[in-house]
């Protein structure tokens, strides 16, 4: 890279020699030359594309109009070039070339340059005329002035303005703005704003809403220390650490963003709201010294440990909701509490509660859905309610109603993961669907003949076109015919099938199929019903009760979760509800339970597996979807370890590693793949909205090295495991399919025919 880097900077010292012995006329006469500038700079900024960040200046850097003619230009460079190398102290030195302020008119401000090129300037057009681009914008702005819409605003005008909504308004670009310099109110909800850059000299501002945009760099709101109400919400914000500067904010809004660093926050001490709904926040100790606080509101995260808290004594409202708590002892001293919002934790000791003396009539504390223990119930909650306070509980708990399982020794027969882990490998690409593409296929020997056959459910979702599922059989040479008497010629349809499960549901020692789908894949999401095929003495038929379970069905597993020697279901039904089980009767009706599942509500939750992962003879559930999602709801990729409660938690849980830039896992499989007697585990992902969103593939390998303990191992044991244009992979399956007596890695979609043969040691390369 420094021989390249070298290279490039050689060719720009040549371009600049020769530009310096042309004047512009004669570069004006000589257009091969100027074809050869432009075509320079083009190739340049290609070259240099990656060493753009190390250049990068403030948002508030002016564009490099040095002859101000509206636009970043050939006639700029020439100026620019007449300038470069000189330093402060020369005479021919003018700090207005010195782009990043080093003293130095060199290298790095060329970057910059180059990045500006061809970009038109904010301040264009006439002499006071304001250049405001984007006429949803303009629209705004003219009405709040009372100016036509089509009339020339002035800076002055501009300068007038102190207050400003724009809610829904489908506005992109904030260009212009930076000339309303008076504005202190400015309320931007809804829109499809990207960069803050035109907001940097609006030091005047003391309240600012984003909701609801795309914004993903807040680097620009770094002056703005005027700020007392800040609301960000539900955009794709990472870094924060801006807001270090802004000590005067009293309320801060960040929900539905996908932070990485919250220490910025402890700088903050003058807040008395803050609102982190939904941010993937699980350490809170930079919230300690925020003693101002009265209203904090940290629901939907994956906190535990809510020990640094003791010292906000001023909160009165407080809702740790939809987290991973069970001890409460920090709260016994916040006796300013009004409202305290405990759903959905792991509280069993609801003692510290009342031993909070604050608490008393008109106050209000929610509880439900915990394990709370016989004396909270019959002790702590009365106590409670004798002192005028309105708790809310579950009078019958969830979690007492639930057996203790012992272990199952066959913990994987018949489960879906064991039955899609065969030996078969299909290039789907020859076989032609009468549907339309592949939406979920299962493998199984339907027709009791010894080989593997292949269920197809086809579909689309982009409208609400029905398909028949389609069954083909293997005719034992691996050549496969459709069954044209399936399901007596008239099999179920669905819009957008999304995943089927092999099993034997009814007990009757042959294979039927369980499918579930998403429906529509467009707004409102209607969702639509699984299915279950039967196998009966006549052939097959359609089981009954699953009408009703309408919903957003991504993905799904099967496996005896309740070991009574059938195969239930687990469903995900994200984002729009709480994922359950279906639970068998032993003969393929089902019985939905939600008590199974705990710390996964409205996430979104896209694919699991059940396997038992760490050798225990208890199911585990492996749970994964969208690590970064940019309308909150981030679930990390996790194991929730089965016990013998048969209660999946988030409390028992191991997050396993994440990869930045591809935070959405399609599919995950689970094999020894290293033959170390330990299972490890097959990740498939692609883009999230961080990068290319639902593009490209990445396969992550993660071995489990210890009992519970694991490592990414991909760099260096699956190669060339990446591609960030191709299509997104729907299926990767673990299974021998060459047949040395090792598991290799399936790309088992009909897009594409895609190996990575295991060498018998657990690396893995592409056949």
């Amino acid at each position: 890279m420094a021989d390249l880097l070298q290279q490039v900077v050689s060719e720009i010292q040549k371009l600049i020699l020769d530009v310096r012995r042309m004047s512009f006329q004669q570069l004006k006469k000589a257009r091969c030359s100027m074809k050869r500038f432009y075509i320079a700079l083009v190739v340049i900024a290609s070259s240099l594309w990656v060493w753009l960040p190390l250049a990068h200046a403030s948002q508030c850097r002016p564009l490099p109009d040095f002859d101000e003619n509206g636009v970043v230009d050939i006639s700029d460079f020439l100026l620019f070039v007449g300038k470069f190398g000189s330093k402060q102290g020369d005479e021919t030195y003018e700090d207005r070339f010195d782009l990043d302020g080093n003293g130095t008119v060199d290298i790095s401000d060329f970057l910059i340059f180059v990045n500006d090129f061809g970009k038109a300037s904010p301040d264009s057009g006439g002499e006071n005329d304001v250049n405001i681009p984007d006429a949803n914008l303009r629209a705004v702005i003219a009405d709040s002035l009372g100016k036509g819409r089509e009339e020339a605003i002035s800076r002055a005008e501009m300068a007038t303005l102190t207050r400003l909504e724009a809610r829904n308004a489908k506005i992109s670009d904030l260009t212009g703005l930076q000339f309303a310099t008076n504005l202190t109110y400015l309320w931007l909800t809804g829109n499809a704003i990207t960069d803050l850059s035109a907001l940097c000299d609006l030091t005047n501002l003391t309240r600012l809403v984003l909701y609801g945009n795309a914004i993903t760099d807040i680097s620009a709101l770094s002056n703005l220390t005027n700020l007392t109400q800040l609301n960000l919400n539900s955009n794709r914000v990472s870094d924060i650490s801006v807001l270090s500067n802004l000590i005067n904010l009293r309320r801060l809004w960040l929900t539905g963003n996908a932070i990485t660093d919250f220490s910025a926050l402890s700088n903050l001490t003058n807040l008395i709201g803050l609102d982190m709904n939904g941010t993937n926040i699980s350490d809170i100790s930079a919230l300690s010294n925020l003693t101002n606080l009265t209203y904090l509101r940290l629901s939907n995260n994956t906190i535990s440990d809510i020990s640094m808290l003791s010292g906000l004594t001023n909160l009165t409202y407080l809702a740790l909701n939809e987290n991973c708590i069970s001890k409460l002892s920090a709260l016994s001293n916040l006796t300013n509490l009004t409202q305290l919002n405990l759903n959905d934790n792991r509280i069993s000791d609801f003692s510290p509660i009342v031993a909070n003396t604050g608490f008393g009539s008109g106050d209000e504390v929610d509880v439900r859905k915990n394990p709370l223990s016989a004396e909270s119930l019959n002790m702590h909650i009365p106590a409670l309610q004798s002192r005028g306070v309105d708790v809310q509980f579950d009078d019958e708990p969830e979690l007492v109603c639930i057996p203790i399982f012992p272990k199952n020794l066959s913990v994987d027969a018949g489960s879906s993961h064991t039955l899609q882990s065969n030996y078969l490998y299909v290039d789907h690409k020859k076989i032609k669907l009468r549907g339309s593409r592949i939406s979920a296929v299962a493998y199984a020997d339907f027709n009791e003949d010894g080989h593997i056959d292949i269920f197809y459910a086809p579909g689309s979702g982009q409208d609400y076109t029905t398909f028949p599922a389609e069954l083909y059989l293997n005719d034992g040479a691996g050549c496969f015919s459709l069954d044209t008497n399936f399901f007596n010629r008239n099999p179920p349809r669905r819009i957008a099938p999304r995943k089927a499960l092999p099993g034997d549901f009814n007990g009757d020692g042959r294979m039927d199929v369980f499918v579930l789908g998403h429906g529509y894949d467009k707004p409102p999401f209607p969702g639509e019903a699984p299915y279950v095929i039967l196998s009966s003495a006549n052939g097959y038929v359609l089981g009954s009760g699953l009408d009703t379970f309408i919903g957003f069905h991504h993905g799904g597993a099967s496996a005896d979760i309740d070991a009574d020697g059938d195969i239930d279901v687990f469903i995900t039904n994200s984002p729009f509800g709480t994922p359950f089980f279906l639970i068998n009767d032993g003969s393929g009706s089902f019985t939905q339970d939600t008590a199974r599942i705990e710390g996964i509500i409205r996430e979104q939750l896209y694919t699991v597996e059940l396997v038992d992962v760490d050798g225990d003879n208890f199911l585990d559930l492996l749970a994964a979807g969208h690590e970064y999602d940019s309308g909150g709801g981030n679930l990390p990729t996790q194991i929730l370890w089965g016990d013998n409660t048969g209660v999946f938690s988030t409390a028992k849980a191991t997050i396993l590693p994440s990869v930045s830039g591809r935070g959405i896992i399609v599919d995950i499989d689970v094999s020894d793949t290293d033959e170390d007697g330990d299972k490890d585990i097959v990740i498939n992902r692609t883009g999230d909205p961080t990068t290319n969103n639902y593009r490209g593939y990445y396969v992550q390998l993660v071995e489990q090295v210890g009992v519970r303990r694991f490592e990414d191992k991909t760099a260096q044991l699956l190669f060339e495991n990446e591609d960030t244009d191709a299509y997104w992979i729907k299926w990767i399956r673990m299974c021998d399919c060459n047949s040395d007596g090792h598991v290799d890695i399936v790309a088992d979609d009909a897009a594409r025919n895609l190996i990575w043969e295991n060498d018998g040691t657990g690396t893995f390369r592409p056949r």
